[in-house]
C-alpha cells in the first residue's frame, strides 16, 4: 500500500514535471506568438496608415493640380483678383484644406484666400524664409508635389503643413507655384483618430530629405519644438545598418519594394524601448512609422501566463483545453487579417490580391468569360457631390453587379476604383454577352441617394478562357484590350478578337512613325481647286498627305486622330500650316484664297495664334487671302474662349470658315452668334440633293439665312453636272470636288493656273 502510495506520488511527480515542462514550452510559444501578432498588427497597421496618407497627400496634389489648370485658364494667375476668386472658391470645396496660396517664382506670395485671417503671410518671401526656402527650390526644379516642413502657427495654435507644386507650361516651363496648407488635425484626420481609440500606438512621419519630423509621435505631435529637431546622420545610420542586417539586404532595396520593416529602438527623446515599424512612401520622400511600447507585448504575455498558471495548478485538462482555444483564437484572427488583405474594406468584394490567388489555383484549361467592368463617367459623382456619395454609389454598385449575377456561377472583385471584374464560370458565348448586357442595363438605371440623382454608365471588355489565353494576366491583358475598344463608344461592350490587339499595337506603332515622319519631313500637302459659279478659279484648300517608304499612303483619317490622341497634333499642325504657306506662295497669281484646316486640339495648343500669325507674317501671301477652316464642334468648348481667338484672326485680316456645316451640334441660329466669312456645306448634304428634294428644302434654307448674314456658301465633295447645276440654282458661290479637281500636289497646280 506504502509502495503504491509511493508509486502514485512519483506519478504524480513526474505528471506534475512533464505538465511543467509543458506548461514552461507553452508560456515560450505564447510569448513568441503574442510579439508575432503584436508585429503583424502592427505592421498591417502600418500598412493602412501608409496607404492613407499616400491617399491624402495625392488628392492634396490633384487639389493643387486643378488650382493650377483654373489659374491657367484665361490667365487668371496674372490677375491677382481673379485668383483670390479660384482660390476662394476651391477652398470652399474643399474642407479639409487650411488655405492656399498662389506664389509667384521669386517666393513672394501673390494671393491667397479673401478671409484669411492671417494678413502676414500675404507678405512672406519663400526663398528668404530659411526654413521654406529648401523646399520650395525643390518645388522648383520639381514636377512633382513638394512637401515643406511642417510649423506651428501661433496664431491659430496648430501645426500646419505646406504642399507645394510648380505649374508650368506645355514647354515645361515654370509659370508659378501653387501651395496649400493643412492643418495636421483636419487635413490628416486618421492621426486624431489614432490617438482617440489607441492608448499604445503612436504614429508618425519622418522626413528622409532633411531628417526632420513632418509629424511626431503622439505624446509630442503638439510640441513645436520637436519639429526644429533635426535627427543626426549617426543615429539615422546606426538604424540603417540595423535593418540592412537583420532584413538582409540594401537599405535602398527595401526603399524601392517598400518592404516593411519592424525592430525594437528606444523612443524619441526617451530611454524606454518601443517596437518600430516604418513604411516609405517614394513618391514623397516621407517614412510612416508606428511605434508601440514593448510593455504591451510584456503585458499581454503575463496576462495570459497568469491565466494559464491558475489553470495550471488547478486542472491539467482545463490547461490542454485552453491551449485549443488559444490556437483557435489565433486561427481566427489570421483567417480576419487574410480576409482584410483580400477583400476590398468599402464594397467587402475580393480585391486584386485574391484574384491572382485564386486563379493561380484553377487548371489552365478551366473556362470561364472574363469582363472587365469600368464605369464610364463616375468621376462625376465624386466631383459633383463629394468622395462620400461617390462611396455609396460605388456600393450601389456592387448591390447591382450581385443582382445581375444572381442566375449564373460567378466570382465579382473590386479591381480599382471604378474598376470591377466579373468571372463568368460554366457560361456560352451569348450567354456571357447578355450577361454583359444585364450588367450594363443595372448599371446605367439612375441613382437616387441623399436626395441627389445620378446617371452613369458602364463600358466592358470581355475575353475567354482558354479560348483567348491560358493564363489569368493574359485573359485579364486581353480583357484590357477589349474594354479599351468598348470606351470608344461607353455604355457598351466589346469581345475580345485578335483585331483588338493589332488595332491596338498598330496604333502605337504608327504613333512612332508618325513622331519619324514629322521629324524626316514625310509629310506633305495637296491642294484642292475650289471654283466659283462663274467657273474661275476662287482659292485652294489645303489638305495633308503622308507617304511613308515603309507603309505607302496613309490616309489622314487613320493618322490624324492618332496625333490627336498621342498629342501630337500641335506640332503636326504647325508643320502643315508653314507646308503650306511655303508651298502655296510659289502659285503667281494673287487673287485666290488659301484655306488651311485646323483641328480642335491644335486650335487649343499653347500658341497657335500667335505661331499662326507668326508664319502668316513671314509669308509671301497677303493675310487677306488666308482662311481657316474650323469644325462646328469647335463651339461646344468655350464658346467665349474660341471667338476671342477667333476674333483674333479676323483683326489680322484672315477669314474663318465653318467646315463639315450640319454634320454635328451646331444649329442655324448659331451662325448670328458666329464671326464666320464662309459656310462649306458638308458632302453628306451635296451627295443626297439630287434625289432627296428634302435635301434640296434643307440646303436652300441654309444658303438664304447665311446670304443674308454675308456669309458665303462652298460646296464640298462635288462629283456630277447635276449637282453643280443644283447647287448653282440654289445660290451656291463657290464648289469644290472631284468634278472640278483632284487635289495635287504644288507642281501640278503652277502647271495648271500659271
Amino acid at each position: 500500500m506504502l509502495f503504491i502510495r509511493n508509486n502514485i506520488w512519483l506519478a504524480f511527480y513526474v505528471f506534475l514535471l512533464a505538465g511543467f515542462a509543458s506548461f514552461i514550452f507553452i508560456l515560450t510559444k505564447t510569448h513568441e506568438s503574442i510579439r508575432q501578432d503584436v508585429q503583424l498588427e502592427q505592421e498591417n497597421l502600418t500598412r493602412i496608415t501608409s496607404n492613407s496618407v499616400e491617399a491624402s497627400l495625392r488628392q492634396y496634389e490633384t487639389l493643387l493640380d486643378i488650382l493650377g489648370q483654373e489659374l491657367l485658364h484665361e490667365a487668371k494667375f496674372l490677375d491677382r483678383d481673379k485668383a483670390i476668386q479660384e482660390i476662394d472658391k476651391l477652398l470652399n470645396a474643399s474642407h479639409t484644406t487650411h488655405n492656399l496660396f498662389l506664389i509667384d517664382l521669386d517666393g513672394n506670395i501673390v494671393a491667397t484666400n479673401s478671409l484669411s485671417q492671417d494678413k502676414r503671410e500675404s507678405s512672406l518671401n519663400l526663398l528668404q524664409n530659411p526654413k521654406a526656402k529648401e523646399s520650395f527650390s525643390l518645388t522648383l526644379d520639381s514636377n512633382a508635389a513638394v512637401i515643406g516642413r511642417t510649423y506651428f502657427s501661433y496664431w491659430e495654435s496648430a501645426l500646419i503643413i505646406p504642399i507645394r507644386k510648380t505649374i508650368r507650361n506645355r514647354d515645361g516651363q515654370p509659370l508659378f507655384v501653387v501651395s496649400l496648407t493643412i492643418n495636421i488635425e483636419k487635413g490628416l484626420p486618421f492621426f486624431s483618430k489614432n490617438v482617440e481609440h489607441s492608448a499604445d500606438y503612436s504614429v508618425f512621419i519622418y522626413r528622409e530629405r532633411d531628417r526632420y519630423f513632418q509629424v511626431a509621435p503622439k505624446r509630442l505631435i503638439n510640441d513645436p519644438a520637436v519639429y526644429e529637431h533635426q535627427f543626426s546622420e549617426e543615429r539615422i545610420q546606426e538604424s540603417i545598418d540595423y535593418v540592412e542586417k537583420a532584413y538582409n539586404t540594401s537599405f535602398e532595396v527595401i526603399k524601392d519594394k517598400q518592404i516593411i520593416t519592424t525592430h525594437v529602438t528606444g523612443k524619441f527623446n526617451d530611454d524606454s524601448q518601443s517596437m518600430m515599424s516604418n513604411f516609405y512612401i517614394k513618391e514623397f520622400q516621407l517614412w510612416v512609422g508606428i511605434e508601440r511600447d514593448t510593455q504591451v507585448i510584456r503585458k499581454k504575455f503575463f496576462q495570459v501566463a497568469a491565466n494559464l498558471s491558475l489553470v495550471f495548478f488547478f486542472a491539467y485538462a482545463v490547461i490542454f483545453w485552453l491551449f485549443r482555444v488559444i490556437s483557435n483564437n489565433e486561427k481566427k484572427k489570421e483567417e480576419l487579417l487574410t480576409y482584410r488583405a483580400t477583400h476590398d474594406f468599402l464594397t467587402n468584394l475580393p480585391n486584386r490580391y485574391f484574384l491572382d490567388n485564386y486563379f493561380s489555383k484553377l487548371e489552365e484549361q478551366d473556362s470561364y468569360h472574363l469582363l472587365f467592368v469600368d464605369m464610364d463617367n463616375f468621376k462625376s459623382a465624386n466631383d459633383n457631390f463629394g468622395h462620400d456619395y461617390g462611396d455609396q454609389v460605388l456600393i450601389e454598385i456592387t448591390r447591382r453587379l450581385k443582382l445581375s449575377i444572381q442566375k449564373s456561377e460567378c466570382l465579382i472583385a473590386r479591381y480599382s476604383g471604378d474598376e470591377f471584374v466579373v468571372a463568368a464560370f460554366n457560361l456560352s458565348s451569348f450567354e456571357a454577352e447578355r450577361l454583359a448586357q444585364t450588367i450594363l442595363e443595372e448599371i446605367s438605371k439612375p441613382y437616387l441617394m441623399s436626395g441627389n440623382r445620378l446617371s452613369i454608365s458602364a463600358s466592358i471588355g470581355i475575353s475567354h478562357c482558354p479560348t483567348d489565353a491560358s493564363s489569368f494576366e493574359e485573359v485579364k491583358r486581353l480583357s484590357d484590350f477589349a474594354l479599351y475598344e468598348a470606351k470608344q463608344n461607353k455604355n457598351c461592350y466589346a469581345i475580345f478578337h485578335e483585331e483588338l490587339k493589332k488595332r491596338y499595337l498598330d496604333d502605337q506603332s504608327l504613333e512612332n512613325k508618325l513622331r519619324d515622319a514629322i521629324k524626316n519631313d514625310e509629310i506633305s500637302v495637296v491642294f484642292q481647286p475650289q471654283i466659283s459659279s462663274a467657273g474661275v478659279l476662287s482659292g485652294f484648300e489645303s489638305l495633308v498627305r503622308w507617304y511613308s517608304e515603309e507603309l505607302g499612303s496613309i490616309p489622314p483619317n487613320r493618322f490624324i486622330p492618332i496625333a490627336e490622341y498621342s498629342g501630337l497634333m500641335p506640332e503636326l499642325g504647325r508643320h502643315i500650316i508653314r507646308k503650306s504657306l511655303d508651298e502655296a506662295s510659289k502659285v503667281a497669281p494673287d487673287s485666290f484664297s488659301l484655306s488651311i484646316n485646323v483641328s480642335i486640339k491644335q486650335f487649343f495648343s499653347d500658341g497657335f495664334v500667335e505661331y499662326f500669325l507668326q508664319q502668316a507674317n513671314q509669308s509671301k501671301i497677303a493675310k487677306s487671302r488666308l482662311k481657316i477652316e474650323i469644325t462646328e464642334s469647335l463651339f461646344i468648348q468655350d464658346l467665349d474662349y474660341v471667338l476671342g481667338m477667333i476674333n483674333q484672326f479676323k483683326a489680322e485680316g484672315i477669314s474663318v470658315s465653318l467646315d463639315d456645316f450640319g454634320t454635328g451640334y451646331s444649329s442655324l441660329s448659331l451662325l448670328k452668334d458666329l464671326p464666320i466669312d464662309e459656310l462649306k456645306i458638308d458632302k453628306s448634304f451635296v451627295d443626297d440633293i439630287v434625289e432627296d428634294k428634302d435635301a434640296r428644302l434643307l440646303l436652300q434654307g441654309i444658303i438664304n439665312i447665311a446670304h443674308k448674314m454675308g456669309i458665303t456658301i462652298i460646296a464640298e465633295g462635288v462629283e456630277t453636272q447635276e449637282q453643280k447645276q443644283i447647287l448653282d440654282g440654289l445660290g451656291c458661290e463657290v464648289f469644290q470636288g472631284y468634278y472640278f479637281y483632284k487635289p495635287m500636289p504644288i507642281n501640278d497646280v503652277i502647271k495648271e493656273f500659271n
